[in-house]
């Protein structure tokens, strides 16, 4: 879905309008048939991960900064994979009953193709960069982020892109509008057509809409690409430090503890950093030939979609709309894959277990926390600097000294990694 103004198809010639060199009408017509089939699967499945991570991230001991552009997101992958169905619902309708079916896309398509399709598409590229930047400054700048990532601010941020995206793509909802023509036969039908106001301005449509491509679709994806490269590297040199470090330390010295006394690994954090990693690059590979098809329709004027490849436009335009909906689809498999904490509480909101999972992970760290005492009480009851109760940034190295009150607070909810061991879940 590329927001800049398309070529003005009028002006190609007639026989280039007829004929593809490169794919034949037929070929076209299986590719759409099993890409329709396969992207409602798909449509079907996204939608029903989304809405269980949904129910998983609203809960209670999951409220932190991180899982609220989670949830934001899984609520636009969620719209998005609607409106993908409504449009493969409608196209299988035109082929069995083509007037009505024209007709109601002529109705539908003004608004739900041409504007909401693209804000929800926009505010998934509008959130996962925030996503991206949130942990970046979480991971290199933890004294700032404490300020610059609060609860507060992370769900003002999400109401702006909602807002914000929604607004500024008002004009597109312009863009067509139904007319009324005779076909061969006198009778009347309803056909989408370019609007008189598109077509008295379509220098400004052209602009604004290559405006609103650079900076909801490009911006998004150099950001992500850039901050996702130095993450990366610092995560592998992490990696490599922690595992040097381990064959010098105790095992305890490698233990941390939340601002409820609870203990969590290093490691939990760390993994959390890799799949939020994981969950942008994954954006960056679907959005990314999107991007380079919409480049190529202002390069080549006859790659359009009534153009001389028009077959070709539409088997490529097909492909990476696709590939987004893959992208809306993918992250509840990654967060069960990559989230020990997300995939745990999965089981117990929505296995038989009634609590056993959480309760045997819960037992498990209390075991831990008594033998970390234990140690600590023979060792005269009086803890050594380096096991302060802390928090630390993911991939920073650990350091000896106090965080503040304050600080220990953050860092507890900027991550959420650390389980909250309550009393109903270990008895």
């Amino acid at each position: 879905m590329d927001e800049s103004n398309p070529v003005d198809q009028a002006k190609l010639p007639v026989l280039q309008q007829d004929v593809d060199i490169y794919l034949s009408k037929k070929t076209l017509a299986l590719f759409m048939s099993v890409m329709a089939v396969v992207m409602v699967v798909v449509c079907l499945v996204g939608s029903f991960g989304n809405i269980i991570s949904l129910i998983i991230l609203f809960n209670q001991r999951m409220r932190n900064q991180t899982n609220y552009i989670l949830a934001a997101l899984c609520i636009s992958d969620t719209l998005f994979l609607g409106h993908s169905i409504i449009f493969i619902a409608i196209n299988f309708y035109r082929q069995s009953n083509p007037l009505d079916g024209e007709a109601l896309r002529s109705y539908v398509y003004p608004i739900l193709g041409a504007w909401s399709s693209v804000v929800t598409a926009r505010i998934t590229s509008s959130l996962t960069t925030l996503l991206c930047v949130q942990r970046f400054i979480a991971v290199f700048y933890p004294m700032r982020a404490k300020q610059l990532c609060t609860k507060r601010k992370t769900i003002i941020s999400i109401v702006i892109i909602f807002i914000l995206t929604a607004l500024v793509f008002i004009p597109f909802c312009f863009k067509y509008e139904t007319t009324q023509v005779m076909d061969n036969s006198n009778n009347t039908k309803q056909i989408m057509n370019k609007s008189a106001l598109y077509m008295r301005n379509i220098k400004f449509f052209s602009v604004y809409g290559t405006v609103l491509n650079i900076l909801f679709r490009f911006s998004p994806l150099a950001i992500i690409f850039i901050l996702n490269i130095i993450m990366i590297i610092v995560v592998r040199r992490t990696c490599q430090q922690r595992r040097s470090m381990s064959f010098n330390d105790s095992e305890s010295s490698l233990r941390l503890t939340s601002r409820n006394g609870k203990h969590c690994s290093h490691t939990d954090q760390h993994h959390i950093t890799i799949m939020l990693i994981t969950v942008s690059t994954v954006f960056f590979c679907c959005i990314l030939p999107g991007a380079i098809n919409s480049i190529a329709t202002h390069i080549n004027r006859s790659y359009t979609p009534l153009g001389k490849y028009k077959n070709l436009y539409t088997c490529i335009s097909t492909s990476t709309f696709f590939l987004e909906t893959i992208n809306s689809a993918v992250n509840f498999i990654i967060y069960m894959f990559m989230s020990r904490k997300f995939r745990l509480l999965y089981k117990e909101i929505f296995c038989c277990g009634h609590g056993k999972y959480y309760r045997k992970i819960s037992i498990s760290s209390l075991k831990e926390k008594f033998r970390w005492t234990s140690k600590q009480g023979k060792s005269g009851g009086k803890q050594h600097d380096s096991f302060e109760r802390k928090t630390v940034s993911d991939i920073n190295p650990l350091k000896n000294g106090n965080y503040s009150a304050g600080e220990r607070e953050w860092q507890s909810d900027i991550n959420g990694e650390c389980w909250e061991l309550q009393n109903k879940h270990l008895f």
